[in-house]
């Protein structure tokens, strides 16, 4: 995933998928799916990027589960430099 235009589309989509639910059926479920979405999924595409990128190993992915530990990254992650 060294693109960054796909990253940012896959970072995106399920939030707009989430606010989209949010104003169709005005449930709480919305929130346990945003927790879903920042506690596991942007984790695992983060990881994803950055072992794409050659700045992580695979295996080390579970450290961005860490607080804070992305910000190492975040030139790379989020800008591409």
């Amino acid at each position: 995933m060294k693109n960054l235009f796909v990253y940012w589309v896959l970072i995106i989509t399920p939030l707009l998928f989430d606010c989209l639910f949010y104003f169709q059926y005005k449930s709480s479920l919305w929130v346990y799916i945003l927790l879903i979405y920042f506690l596991l999924y942007r984790p695992l595409i983060d990881g994803i990027r950055l072992h794409s990128l050659g700045l992580l190993k695979l295996g080390d992915s579970w450290k961005l589960l860490l607080p804070f530990y992305r910000w190492k990254y975040f030139s790379r992650i989020y800008l591409g430099h």
